[in-house]
C-alpha cells in the first residue's frame, strides 16, 4: 500500500517544488481563501464498546477550509470526512475488521500575538464537532455486523505560526480541547435507538491533540498548491474507554479572493 502511494506523491511534490520556484514571492495577503484537499490517513484505535482489541489501518480523508482574514481576527471554517478500514490480528482466528465513517466541523478564530512582515504568531480558540459511525465485523459464521456511534463537541486553545519561505508560505497549527460535551451509546445503534444523552467532559475525561505542518505556494497569486502533514491523538476515559492515534498527509489546491492586503 505504501509503494502504491509513494510514486504519485513524489511526482506531485516535484510539481509543487517547480510551481513554488516559478512563483513570485510577494508580501501581499489576500483576505479570503478556499482550500480543497484530500489525502491518506494511517491510524490505530481501540473502542471498547465494540471490542477490547487494538485495530490499525488506513483510510481516505477529504477536507474543505474557508478562511477569512480580518483586521484583528482570522477565522477558519473547516469541513472534513474520513472513511477508514481497520484490522486486528490479535486473535488466533481470522482477522477482525472494523470500518470507521467520520465527519467533522471545526471553527477557529486566532489573533496575532506577533505580526511581522515575514512571520506571524497567532493564538485563539477552536470549536470542534465530530461524529463517528463504527461498523464492527464479528468473526462468526453469520458475518454479524454491529454499528456503534460517538459524537463530541469541544472548545479549546489554538495556535498558528505562519512564515514566508522561498516561493511560498509555511504554516504550523496546533489545538487541544479543554471542555465539551459527548454523546456515546454503548450498544448497537440500530437496536437501541435511545435519545441523545450528553455528558460534560473536561481534560480529566478527554485528552486530545491535533497538529499539522503545511506549505502553500504562490501566496501573492490567486491560485496555489498545498501539501500538509498532520498528526493527532485522542483518549476518552469512560465506562468503556476510547483511544486513537493517527498520522496522515494530504495534497490540495488553494483559491484566494479579495483585494490583496500589503
Amino acid at each position: 500500500m505504501f509503494r502504491g502511494t509513494i510514486a504519485p506523491t513524489t511526482a506531485w511534490l516535484c510539481a509543487l517544488a517547480v510551481h513554488a520556484t516559478a512563483a513570485q514571492t510577494g508580501q501581499a495577503r489576500f483576505t479570503t481563501s478556499l482550500t480543497a484537499s484530500a489525502g491518506v490517513t494511517f491510524a490505530q484505535h481501540t473502542d471498547q464498546s465494540a471490542s477490547p482489541l487494538l485495530f490499525a489501518g488506513s483510510g481516505f480523508a477529504e477536507r474543505l477550509d474557508y478562511e477569512r482574514a480580518g483586521r484583528r481576527w482570522t477565522t477558519t471554517l473547516g469541513i472534513s470526512s474520513l472513511i477508514r478500514d481497520d484490522v486486528s490480528r490479535a486473535t488466533a482466528a481470522a482477522p477482525v475488521r472494523e470500518r470507521s465513517i467520520q465527519g467533522g466541523l471545526a471553527w477557529t478564530a486566532v489573533r496575532p500575538l506577533i505580526d511581522r512582515a515575514r512571520a506571524t504568531l497567532a493564538a485563539g480558540l477552536t470549536l470542534d464537532a465530530r461524529g463517528t459511525l463504527l461498523a464492527h465485523h464479528y468473526d462468526d459464521p453469520a458475518a454479524t455486523v454491529s454499528w456503534f456511534a460517538s459524537a463530541f463537541a469541544t472548545v479549546g486553545p489554538a495556535v498558528r505560526w505562519r512564515w514566508m519561505v522561498p516561493g511560498g508560505t509555511a504554516i504550523l497549527r496546533a489545538s487541544a480541547p479543554l471542555v465539551g460535551v459527548a454523546h456515546r451509546p454503548y450498544s448497537d445503534v440500530r437496536i437501541e435507538q435511545a435519545a441523545p444523552a450528553l455528558r460534560l467532559v473536561t481534560v480529566s475525561d478527554l485528552r486530545a491533540f491535533d497538529a499539522s505542518a503545511a506549505v502553500e505556494t504562490a501566496p501573492a497569486r490567486p491560485i496555489g498548491l498545498r501539501a500538509e502533514v498532520n498528526v493527532g491523538t485522542f483518549r476518552y476515559s469512560d465506562v468503556q474507554s476510547m483511544r486513537a492515534a493517527s498520522a496522515g498527509f494530504s495534497l490540495g489546491v488553494v483559491a484566494r479572493f479579495g483585494a490583496p492586503r500589503p
